[in-house]
């Protein structure tokens, strides 16, 4: 029987095994038009142009290949689980629902805290064994040399990762099978004063103030459309007090329960998913996508800079040269070779986010007052970019007609800004090495250390404040 949908009254939800739905290669397909519009709480799902092919070219070869993770589908982080909980008690606690939301008459909170879920493993594997058979020329004599943060969901994303990859090795007969299986080589520590290219914990202005640019944007955008939505679920349930974070709330929860579901039976979105319309989830994708935006990309001028260090490391890899001089993020007392063919990197969303725009992709000005396209908006979208189990190639191709970087994100082909024109969307390599040594120059890091203000510090107050009054309304 398909899933009834009060407000999507002709959807139909498709099965696991449907082609359509979830696989390998293309990821959560399952009920698009609400999975795909959950920001960066969407399972992984490919985003390939029907323009532009990602297949290798005929009259080329790649020669490396540097890959950046975000971990698989999670459980609700200690705060979402908080704010999870008070708004179900609110749910549970009304007067009135209407058989519209008659989805929690039944439904009992269950959800972990933080980990992978089964699916969140799942997507990892399936990203390790795309991976291998994508590169197998290089993989199948070649030990990728990997690292990762140190959050457990992360180096478990890591480790999954590595069971599809050498999978798919074993079964290769091509394969060099006296050769080990990949290991994580480097944890990078997520503590004060640990310097590292693959989180945004080195910055302390931003951290201080210009994190919480973000906060504008969300507030801004979401008064175009939250009210509304707290004004028609007030209708539904009745006399539970529902205030617009409780909204935002029950939106992220329709997310998790999804994919905390999603490895138990025929694939599908939560039934709390319907409560709300294609507009409404339009509405909230593009709300995650602001906070990305002003948060960690081109619209705040220190969330790339900390994507420096990953540039000149990804520089230093492709030209294999040593790192003489750094300031940045890069910390000179990891293991770092530069003699490697493949490199695999996992993080975080607002590790990837910096890096990606430190490396020229998604150079646009998005509105903050009306909803744009992630088409119209240079291919950036918060669910586009970092949905959960992301994953970013960068290629070198040596081709007959020279040699080239191409880029490619969530299967999608995304030419970086400052590389000339080309149909597949290649970058000449010497102008894809100019884009990464002047990134210093265009993301100021030398800001992260300067001095707050007693008047930025009121003023990161009072930002945030404003946010926290307008949600608890």
């Amino acid at each position: 029987m398909p899933q009834k949908s009060y407000l999507f009254p002709d959807a139909r939800i498709a099965a696991r095994g449907d082609q359509s739905c979830d696989t390998t290669k293309d990821g959560f397909q399952c009920s698009p038009e609400i999975s795909h519009r959950w920001g960066h709480w969407a399972p992984y799902f490919s985003v390939e142009s029907k323009k532009v092919s990602n297949e290798i070219p005929d009259q080329c070869k790649v020669t490396f290949v540097q890959m950046l993770s975000r971990h698989g589908s999670r459980s609700p982080s200690k705060s979402q689980d908080k704010g999870f909980r008070k708004s179900m008690k609110k749910i549970k606690g009304a007067r009135e629902r209407k058989e519209e939301a008659s989805v929690f008459d039944d439904y009992e909170y269950r959800l972990g805290l933080e980990s992978l879920v089964p699916f969140g493993e799942k997507e990892l594997i399936d990203s390790g064994t795309l991976f291998y058979q994508r590169y197998s020329s290089l993989a199948a004599i070649n030990i990728p040399f990997i690292r990762s943060t140190d959050s457990g969901r992360v180096t478990e994303s890591a480790k999954r990762f590595i069971e599809g990859f050498q999978g798919s090795k074993i079964k290769d007969s091509n394969a060099d099978k006296g050769q080990a299986a990949p290991k994580i080589d480097v944890v990078m520590k997520f503590e004060k004063d640990f310097k590292m290219t693959l989180h945004h914990n080195t910055c302390p202005r931003f951290e201080k103030t210009h994190r919480g640019l973000k906060f504008d944007a969300i507030t801004k955008y979401a008064k175009t459309w939250m009210p509304a939505v707290k004004k028609r679920l007030g209708g539904l349930i009745k006399g539970a007090g529902l205030r617009l974070i409780d909204i935002f709330q029950l939106m992220e929860l329709c997310a998790f329960q999804t994919v905390a579901d999603a490895s138990k039976g025929p694939g599908k979105v939560s039934e709390i998913c319907n409560l709300f319309t294609k507009s409404e989830w339009a509405d909230f994708d593009y709300t995650q996508t602001l906070s990305k935006y002003y948060a960690y990309g081109n619209g705040n001028e220190l969330g790339p800079a900390q994507g420096i260090g990953f540039a000149n490391e990804l520089f230093a890899r492709l030209t294999q040269t040593e790192i003489c001089e750094e300031e940045t993020s890069f910390n000179p007392d990891l293991e770092f070779p530069v003699d490697r063919v493949i490199y695999l990197d996992f993080t975080h969303d607002n590790g990837i986010v910096p890096i990606l725009t430190a490396m020229g992709l998604y150079q646009v000005d998005l509105p903050g007052d009306k909803l744009q396209s992630p088409e119209a908006s240079g291919d950036f979208s918060a669910g586009w970019v970092v949905p959960f189990a992301a994953r970013a190639y960068i290629e070198k191709l040596d081709c007959e007609d020279g040699d080239f970087i191409r880029v490619i994100v969530n299967e999608r082909v995304i030419q970086p800004t400052g590389c000339g024109p080309d149909e597949l969307k290649r970058c000449k390599l010497d102008d894809f090495l100019q884009i990464l040594s002047s990134a210093k120059d265009k993301w100021d890091w030398q800001k992260c250390s300067k001095p707050l203000s007693a008047k930025e510090r009121f003023a990161a107050t009072q930002r945030r404040l404003a946010t926290i009054k307008f949600f608890a309304s």
